[in-house]
């Protein structure tokens, strides 16, 4: 219940989900995912039942890029949202996207920057 309190204030009340898994921001705590039509919400599961919510508007960023990695046996798809910066480009990453979602979410969230 304390996810959706939290989702209620970064998604309006008309703005569709179309996805909902798990992923990571920051690759090292996980969360739900949330890809919605207008940004990707992501609600960071932290110790201790904390939560903190990280989003990601669309209109905000130029490009969208995607990788993969495999190590010690562990997939890692990633999706890494591009803006220009006062110093160059930033980069924001959406990591630990499950295999059977990542197209779906990587093909939408670029659908939605272009």
């Amino acid at each position: 219940m304390k996810v959706l309190s939290l989702l209620k204030k970064k998604i309006k009340e008309d703005e569709k989900i179309y996805f909902h898994t798990t992923g990571a921001f920051k690759g090292t705590t996980f969360g739900y995912l949330y890809v919605t039509e207008k940004q990707v919400v992501l609600v960071e599961v932290k110790p201790f039942g904390r939560m903190a919510v990280h989003n990601y508007e669309y209109s905000k960023f130029q490009n969208v890029d995607h990788d993969y990695a495999k190590l010690l046996g562990s997939e890692n798809y990633m999706i890494y949202l591009k803006k220009s910066g006062l110093l160059g480009e930033k980069t924001e990453r959406i990591t630990h996207i499950p295999p059977r979602d990542f197209q779906d979410i990587y093909d939408f969230i670029k659908m939605q920057i272009r």
